[in-house]
């Protein structure tokens, strides 16, 4: 699944991202998505949205190192993206959970209260 990660992340960055460096933010997206992947759904379950997920996880972590706004047009089966003009890495990186939504389980966070 990265190498398909890899390919549509670099076909995003139009060649401008060093492969090192992408590859590497492709193998941490899609541990993070594998992570969050509900019991009994694996990669290949969603395979369409963590493909598009994980390149745009790759893509903010990238974009943010670079000062670029990111994705211009993508597109990928049945799915197009084209990038409005204020789309900020916050906003790609809600995009892409939010298309794995169904696939992933929610992440709830402990608050905890230190004693006075």
């Amino acid at each position: 699944m990265e190498d398909k990660v890899l390919e549509l992340a670099k076909s995003l960055c139009h060649g401008q991202a060093d492969e090192t460096l992408l590859s590497a933010l492709c193998r941490e997206a899609c541990r993070r998505i594998d992570s969050r992947l509900r019991a009994g759904v694996t990669a290949a379950d969603c395979a369409d949205a963590y493909t598009v997920a994980a390149a745009w996880l790759a893509l903010a972590g990238w974009s943010s190192g670079q000062g670029t706004d990111g994705v211009k047009k993508f597109a990928a089966g049945d799915l197009s993206v084209e990038k409005d003009s204020g789309t900020t890495v916050a906003q790609l990186e809600e995009r892409a959970w939010a298309l794995l939504r169904p696939y992933v389980r929610a992440v709830s966070y402990t608050h905890l209260t230190l004693p006075t």
